[in-house]
């Protein structure tokens, strides 16, 4: 079946009786149910044969054409009369009124109930009308189901999605205090170490100390007692120089 907007049909017996290419009025030769198609007969615009059309572009011309409206409307000139015929050589519809002005006397004319749709035909039509409708309230019902199908999917995605995220900022986390904490634990682990190589330094260096300490004590101590001996040798020289000046000056 094709998809047909049932916006555009109209009441049965106001849409089936004029050419979809013209105003005229039309005789419906055949419906062809299988194929969704019309056969009809035309003659203003297709005198020398019959014209096969899908119902689908049939209806759509119907309505987009807006001359179909003189085969809906009443006659306005003769306080609305019902059309009753149809002249070909003015393309125009006539009500009782327009025949007995005599203006159309010698023109080709039709009668609209020789070329209306009969009852078999307009329930057809009417059943095909019916099969589209109830296409089209399927089709809408899977379109809502569909689209409240995509918008729980939209839903659960964002959700998963918002899960993820959350889990990834998490574990992010996790692994920031876990490096935090190693770094902090590393930093005082290099402190104690430098620490511990600083003690050993220092001891090391106050031991070298100590030991140079001794080691200069002992120089000077040694130095001093030399000095002191010299002094003391240097001291009693003199003293036996002067025991010696006073003997001889006695």
């Amino acid at each position: 079946m094709e998809d047909i907007n049932i916006e555009i049909i109209s009441e049965k017996d106001d849409i089936y009786c004029n050419c979809p290419e013209c105003s005229s009025m039309i005789e419906i030769i055949s419906i062809n149910e299988q194929d969704n198609k019309i056969e009809f007969k035309c003659q203003n615009c297709n005198k020398k044969g019959t014209k096969e059309i899908r119902i689908k572009e049939f209806l759509e011309k119907i309505n987009n054409n807006s001359m179909n409206k003189e085969n809906i409307d009443s006659c306005k000139i003769h306080n609305n009369n019902k059309f009753i015929s149809y002249c070909f050589d003015c393309n125009s519809h006539l009500c009782n009124e327009c025949l007995k002005l005599r203006n159309h006397l010698y023109h080709n004319k039709n009668n609209i109930i020789e070329i209306q749709p009969i009852e078999e035909e307009l329930n057809i039509m009417e059943e095909i009308i019916n099969v589209y409708k109830k296409k089209i309230d399927t089709l809408e019902e899977k379109k809502l189901n569909e689209i409240k199908q995509l918008n729980d999917s939209l839903i659960e995605n964002k959700n998963k999605s918002k899960k993820e995220y959350q889990e990834k900022i998490n574990k992010s986390n996790k692994n920031k205090e876990k490096e935090l904490k190693e770094s902090e634990n590393k930093y005082k682990s290099d402190i104690e170490e430098i620490k511990k190589n600083y003690m050993n330094l220092l001891n090391s260096r106050k031991k070298a100390y100590e030991k140079d300490k001794e080691a200069i004590e002992n120089k000077f101590k040694l130095n001093e007692n030399k000095e002191k001996e010299t002094y003391d040798k240097k001291t009693k020289e003199l003293e036996n120089q002067c025991k010696l000046k006073i003997l001889e000056i006695n």
